[in-house]
């Protein structure tokens, strides 16, 4: 039997089903799909950095081993890496790590001032250090 030849209330019904079936699944793949990473914009050194999509990103990296230091700078006007919003050095840190807390034990990077916001639409630098060696990843805050 097809749709027309359904009675006009069994129409209506199955068309409201639809509806709600689309509608269901719109919002499971708006909200739950799709990628929860920043793409990065830049990125150098050997350590595979991950960013969440935040304005208090989380920050991993794949081989899970400890760095010692870990920093998040802000771009000047010019497009250069310009001051530290939050870091920590002289410390073992193993990730996820999140922007903005504070890591016992370590040396604070940013001068004792509260991490300041992030904002969306602006580019940031976060750059991890293990045994001398730098690897960074700048990103557009979603």
């Amino acid at each position: 039997m097809s749709f027309r030849a359904l009675p006009s209330f069994a129409r209506r019904r199955a068309t409201g089903r639809v509806v709600a079936t689309c509608l269901t699944t719109l919002t499971f793949i708006g909200c739950g799909g799709g990628n929860r990473l920043v793409n990065p914009i830049n990125r150098g050194g050997n350590i595979t950095i991950e960013i969440s999509r935040s304005t208090v990103p989380v920050f991993k990296w794949a081989d899970q081993q400890p760095v010692q230091g870990i920093v998040v700078y802000d771009f000047n006007a010019s497009g250069a890496v310009d001051q530290v919003l939050w870091g920590y050095g002289n410390v073992s840190i193993v990730p996820p790590v999140t922007y903005g807390k504070p890591i016992a034990g370590g040396v604070d990077l940013g001068g004792g001032r509260a991490a300041a916001p992030l904002l969306s639409g602006e580019r940031y630098r976060v750059e991890v250090v293990r045994d001398g060696q730098r690897s960074f990843v700048d990103w557009i805050v979603p």
